[in-house]
């Protein structure tokens, strides 16, 4: 319903701005004739010319009147359609609504009545294990393949590497697909869990699953998962000739900030207290009210932690149940701190505890990363009776088991433990090699030998954030972001990453519903974006790990807070030493209101709501920039007319995506393909009037097309003989430059552009005056056109292949231009 409003609004702007355009048109005819007629009557004494002359303007009057009567009426029925249609469909909407609700009623009537008339209804029924159909019982994965597909297919990987079963299928047809281009590109299968022991779906859902492993888990290359018990049945249950190898989910532990609360502090808890903690996520499964219930059992000195939220139903719960066992003075809740902080908050602990249930094969097989957090905590540790915890802790002689669910067991375990608690410290470091052991240093290493030998690159080092810190002492890191227009961000940092060797750029992009996404470093959810606690955590890595940082769009990029311009960044990012800079696109920091002066046809003449909020909020944008001095980048050339001096980061296409078969203008009526992205601001109804008129007079062929995805785009293009882009705003956009790196004919309004930095590109300039009278001669002499449509390609080699964007960029961050690089550069 809101989808159908919001187009309901576009329309009226719309109506509103076709009625006001033919006004405009038929006032002027209507001034122009009625003034030639005048200046007739005036240069002429001859009586009877004289009257048939003054007739003349009266019938001009008249037809202007009925012009007038008629614009009037169209646009009462025009808003007639445009108002009743949005309340037809909306209607509609609601009706279906209200049969779908009424259909859902009737159906848990049915239901009820039956549950009431049998009682076996509802109960599980035994399945014969093995026989799952994800394609019946998983439809969520078509939309896996539909969403996520596309978008590993852009990304020309190395390797794909598929985090648990959900994806595993998407990353092998993937591959497959990459393999069948000619890219020899590997897959590696990360289980995470044993699937035919998952405990949280029912019995049909496990068998889907178990259905999806066992079609795809032996496509990939390499398999890896979190524990040895694990890589046993994974070996057993699917007869694979190579055991996965073991990659633990041990957590980086890098030095912690200065300020890392006290336990005690945070929790509450009395100084001479002995603390019991247990740290992560909680539920039923996690079994922590066996710990609670066990707190009567245990000596009056010892406390239990619990480091979580405080809020949650389970831990409201363990509340109340240490209020009815007199107890609730030794129970606190302590607040969550960073990753890099989670070992030296807990390190004031006396004791970390564990008490999964055990009877589930995935808690049987699991090794937790809080046990390494314990481990390097200096903690000993108690755990339930699960195979794998078991064996880790009592063969490293850290700790103690106990029986599940037991609370005089595990009190039992706890009072063991704290009783001789040195002999268990101290078997932490009569092993030096413990602690490497279960570091993410070594595992680290392990995954890294993997992906050496899949690539053959034994030279391979640790390239991704999550591997090594961006930063360093003598390298650069740029951030970019949070919007990523048109994905640009992106190429700018891999034109930079490719071009100038040790020099690290990432992308945040803030992914919002209904919008086209782009590949990115980092995508934030909108909801993340907002939250006060994953502002902090991004806001620690920006300033820790990055040397510059440049905003798009004059946004903040420490996350959406109430004042979300990037002169609230400022303070924190000088003091931290970052250099900061500034990216703008288009409407940003275009003002229309000069944008009237420079150019005759300037879509912005049109005093609207649209013009009124760009005017004030480019006029807004451009007094920040003033205020600041901070080093400016524009992506069009026309954005020169507002910020002088600012530096031009050209659009950035991949010329191999782009090639395609020989421009045949002239063979026959040219195809002529339009994409406007914004109809008003690209001219869109002065070309679709007027390519509509040649194509029913055969004279070409009109290819009109909205809403289209990047993916989409060569296609499209390939397919043209004339792309024609914006004509009204004196520049030329990305499909500009995509139709020239096609070898296509581009028809734009470059206006603005010349004499700015690059050479003048080979578009053809026209504007609504010239368009139709351009079109037409290009129909009647094609020859005269071809030669100006072969220098694109070369054209966008100069200066949109990414390496006029790097070197800007390179300027900014202070970097050297490669010797390698020095002579393509030149031009």
């Amino acid at each position: 319903i809101e989808w159908i409003r919001e187009d309901a609004r576009s329309n009226r702007q719309a109506v509103s701005y076709r009625a006001a355009l033919r006004k405009q048109r038929s006032v002027q005819r209507y001034q122009e004739r009625r003034g030639r007629l005048k200046q007739a009557v005036l240069g002429n004494r001859i009586r009877p010319i004289r009257v048939t002359l003054l007739g003349l303007v009266r019938l001009t009057d008249l037809r202007y009147s009925l012009e007038r009567s008629a614009q009037r009426l169209w646009v009462t029925v025009d808003r007639y359609f445009t108002e009743s249609q949005p309340r037809i469909l909306e209607r509609r909407v609601r009706r279906r609504l209200r049969l779908d609700k009424a259909r859902l009623d009737r159906r848990v009537r049915r239901l009820r009545q039956s549950a009431a008339r049998n009682p076996s209804f509802g109960k599980p029924v035994r399945r014969r294990r093995g026989k799952g159909n994800w394609r019946r019982d998983l439809p969520e994965f078509d939309d896996y393949e539909a969403v996520v597909g596309p978008f590993l297919d852009r990304l020309n990987a190395d390797v794909l590497h598929a985090h648990d079963v959900h994806l595993l299928g998407v990353a092998a047809r993937a591959t497959a697909r990459a393999r069948y281009r000619g890219r020899d590109t590997k897959l590696v299968y990360d289980a995470h869990e044993y699937v035919a022991g998952l405990a949280r779906y029912n019995p049909r859902l496990v068998d889907a699953f178990v259905s999806v492993e066992r079609e795809y888990l032996r496509r990939a290359d390499r398999i890896i998962t979190v524990s040895e018990p694990l890589a046993d049945l994974l070996q057993s249950d699917f007869r694979l000739g190579q055991r996965p190898s073991v990659v633990m989910n041990i957590p980086i532990f890098e030095g912690a900030d200065a300020a890392v609360p006290s336990l005690y502090g945070a929790a509450a808890v009395p100084v001479d207290a002995q603390i019991m903690v247990y740290s992560g996520g909680m539920d039923e499964a996690r079994n922590v009210h066996t710990v609670v219930a066990a707190l009567p059992l245990l000596p009056e000195a010892v406390h239990l932690v619990l480091v979580a939220k405080a809020k949650t139903g389970y831990v409201l719960s363990l509340l109340d149940l240490a209020k009815e066992l007199g107890v609730e003075h030794r129970l606190h809740v302590a607040p969550f701190v960073g990753p890099h902080d989670v070992v030296a908050y807990l390190s004031e602990a006396t004791i970390g505890v564990h008490p999964m249930i055990s009877s589930k094969m995935n808690h049987q097989i699991a090794l937790p990363n809080k046990l390494f957090e314990y481990l390097h905590a200096g903690l000993p540790i108690c755990v339930s009776d699960n195979r794998a915890m078991v064996e880790f802790v009592v063969g490293t002689g850290i700790g103690e088991w106990f029986e599940a669910e037991n609370p005089q067991s595990l009190a039992d375990a706890v009072t063991k433990v704290l009783g001789d608690r040195e002999k268990y410290v101290r078997a932490r470091y009569e092993d030096p090699e413990l602690l490497r052991r279960y570091s993410w240093e070594t595992q680290e290493e392990i995954l890294l030998d993997l992906y050496r030998g899949l690539l053959d690159r034994p030279d391979l080092e640790a390239l991704s954030h999550g591997l090594a810190s961006m930063r360093n002492d003598d390298g650069v890191a740029l951030a970019i972001g949070p919007h990523n227009q048109a994905g640009q961000a992106h190429m700018w940092a891999q034109g930079l990453a490719r071009d100038y060797p040790g020099t690290l750029a990432s992308v945040f992009m803030v992914v919002r519903p209904q919008k086209l996404a782009f590949p990115a470093t980092y995508p934030i959810l909108i909801s993340e974006w907002r939250d006060p606690a994953w502002q902090w955590s991004h806001k620690q890595r920006l300033l820790q790990e990055y040397t510059h940082v440049l905003f798009e769009s004059g946004s903040s990029l420490l996350g959406g807070r109430k004042d979300s311009y990037f002169d609230a960044d400022l303070a924190e990012l000088a003091h931290a030493g970052i250099k900061a800079g500034l990216i703008f696109h288009g409407s940003d920091i275009r003002d229309p209101a000069i944008h009237r002066e420079l150019v005759a046809v300037s879509p912005f003449r049109l005093r609207d709501e649209l013009t009124t909020r760009l005017e004030l909020s480019a006029a807004a944008m451009l007094e920040r920039v003033e205020s600041t001095e901070l080093p400016v980048f524009v992506s069009t050339k026309d954005l020169l007319d507002y910020i002088p001096d600012a530096g031009w980061l050209p659009q950035v296409v991949d010329l191999e995506s782009w090639q395609s078969d020989e421009l045949e203008l002239g063979s026959r009526p040219p195809i002529v393909v339009a994409v406007p992205t914004n109809e008003r601001l690209k001219g869109a109804e002065f070309v679709d009037e007027i390519c509509r008129r040649m194509a029913d007079d055969r004279l070409i062929e009109y290819r009109r097309y909205a809403n289209v995805t990047p993916s989409r785009m060569p296609e499209i293009i390939s397919s043209a003989d004339i792309v024609v882009d914006g004509i009204v705003l004196g520049l030329y956009g990305t499909t500009s430059v995509e139709g020239m790196a096609s070898g296509r004919l581009v028809m734009a309004n470059v206006d603005r552009i010349v004499g700015k930095p690059g050479d003048s590109p080979p578009i053809v300039n026209v504007d609504p005056l010239t368009f139709e009278e351009t079109l037409l001669d290009i129909v009647e002499r094609p020859g005269s056109y071809r030669e100006l449509a072969e220098r694109g390609p070369e054209y966008v080699s100069i200066f949109h292949d990414g390496r006029y964007a790097a070197r800007q960029l390179a300027g900014f961050l202070g970097v050297e231009v490669p010797d390698s690089l020095a002579g393509d550069l030149a031009v």
